[in-house]
């Protein structure tokens, strides 16, 4: 109570009644000590009612008492001349409006009101702690705990009893305001509304019940942000989640693919068949890209949604593209290697099962006595020579074509290849030595038709100059 009143009352020191009346002497010295020893502020006087005939026999004893404030034994009836009868209540000869069972209620319900208010909002300014914090989970699990957590707060912050603290503090207010109605209805009587201390409560109370809805109001505006942050800070890290499996995966099939990448075969059969396998090994990597589409169309809708991280979701979405890009580029160029050396091969094979049928062809050259037999011949010893050209000229291409593939197997455009730094020494030595032995036969082929030829040739002239000196010598005429 002594609280209720200014600074400046209180320097001039607080008049404190003592009712003894009905009461027994030795309950005085204890109440006196506890104003000397206990009472926080300055005591100007303690007035003590006890009935005249009491005095004379305790004056000695109260006056070898030391106080440091006066101590005066009054009658109630000589009270109102110390101090004003509108200080007083009605038991006490004044007319100051008081009722001591509706103040200690009040009282009581006021201090409840304000203790559970002020714990209330303690409560809530913790929770307003944890929701401004600005740590974010690190990783999927952590991200799901914090979400379940923030959750879990605004549970709390939905069921904190706001409400019931109005209702209580209304009730007050209500209690206050009716005893001023009740005391300006009949200018008289019991009234709380009189009191200081009801009269900077009830500011308070509104203070309060402000304070509560205000608090309760922004945490929940705060709740939702975090939310929101929470939500998209577990998109987040699910989508790094689905970057991070996906660029191991890539990594682990461009592992796979370095083993034997190099390689072309040293012949159509093998060439197939690591044509086939890589065509196998692309598909399966291929798959990849689904999973990698619909994490970059992930990337785009948070970023487009306007979310918190989208620069960090942008880079990461760059990093896999650039990595999946790079992969797919190897697969090309091992293709493409790959379908070269199956041709090359192929037309290799096929020249060199050839050359036996033609060599035979130009050793057996039959060489005909007629002119029209030698001119048949003629014609189909040059459609043989042209095929075994044409054969020769396509090896030749195929082998040049799969050479410079080998020299520059990174596609235009694609310098970051993880084939870029590819040696290929080994096939196109490989392929240089099939191109020589072919060289080599196709020289002895020509060599073998070049002499077929020139008999053909010869017989042929041979044939047409008896034709002619035949002719010659029917014309001449006889001797």
């Amino acid at each position: 109570m002594t609280l209720l009143v200014s600074d400046d009352v209180k320097q001039l020191g607080f008049s404190i009644v003592i009712d003894m009346r009905g009461s027994t002497w030795h309950n005085v010295k204890p109440i006196l000590k506890v104003l000397q020893e206990c009472f926080p502020h300055k005591v100007y006087a303690a007035y003590i009612i006890k009935p005249e005939k009491f005095w004379e026999k305790q004056k000695t004893s109260l006056g070898s008492a030391k106080y440091k404030f006066e101590t005066v034994m009054i009658s109630v009836e000589h009270l109102g001349r110390l101090i004003t009868p509108s200080q007083l209540t009605d038991d006490l000869h004044g007319t100051l409006p008081y009722d001591n069972q509706e103040w200690v209620e009040i009282r009581m319900l006021l201090e409840d009101f304000t203790a559970k208010s002020h714990n209330l909002l303690e409560r809530l300014n913790e929770l307003r702690s944890l929701m401004m914090s600005s740590d974010l989970p690190d990783d999927v699990s952590s991200a799901k705990l914090m979400i379940e957590e923030n959750n879990d707060i605004q549970q709390k912050v939905s069921q904190a009893p706001v409400e019931m603290l109005e209702t209580k503090g209304r009730t007050i207010l209500d209690r206050i305001h009716g005893s001023c109605s009740r005391q300006s209805s009949r200018q008289a009587g019991s009234s709380m509304c009189g009191n200081a201390d009801f009269q900077k409560a009830a500011p308070q109370i509104s203070q309060l019940l402000e304070m509560l809805r205000s608090s309760r109001q922004q945490l929940m505006q705060l709740w939702h942000a975090r939310k929101s942050k929470l939500e998209q800070c577990f998109q987040l890290r699910i989508f790094e989640a689905d970057v991070e499996k996906l660029v191991e995966d890539v990594n682990h099939q461009r592992e796979l693919f370095l083993v034997n990448y190099t390689e072309i075969g040293n012949g159509h059969g093998v060439a197939a068949e690591l044509q086939m396998e890589h065509e196998q090994f692309a598909a399966e990597s291929l798959e990849m890209y689904t999973n990698i589409s619909q994490v970059m169309s992930v990337a785009h809708r948070l970023c487009d949604a306007g979310h918190y991280a989208a620069p960090a979701i942008r880079l990461e979405a760059s990093r896999l593209d650039k990595n999946w890009r790079t992969f797919a580029t190897a697969l090309e160029d091992r293709s493409s290697v790959l379908r070269l050396s199956v041709i090359f091969h192929k037309k290799a094979e096929e020249y060199m099962c050839e050359v036996p049928e033609w060599k035979t062809l130009c050793d057996s050259l039959q060489v005909p006595d007629e002119v029209p037999s030698l001119e048949d011949a003629i014609q189909a010893h040059q459609t043989l020579i042209e095929r075994i050209t044409q054969a020769y000229t396509q090896l030749c291409a195929h082998g040049k074509t799969l050479l410079d593939a080998l020299q520059t197997p990174v596609s235009s455009g694609s310098n970051n290849s993880i084939t870029a730094k590819a040696d290929y020494s080994n096939g196109a030595t490989h392929v240089l030595d099939v191109v020589h032995e072919v060289f080599a036969h196709h020289r002895d082929l020509e060599q073998l038709w070049h002499t077929g030829k020139v008999r053909l040739h010869q017989r042929l002239s041979l044939r047409l100059f008896q034709q002619d000196m035949k002719q010659v010598s029917v014309c001449l005429p006889a001797r």
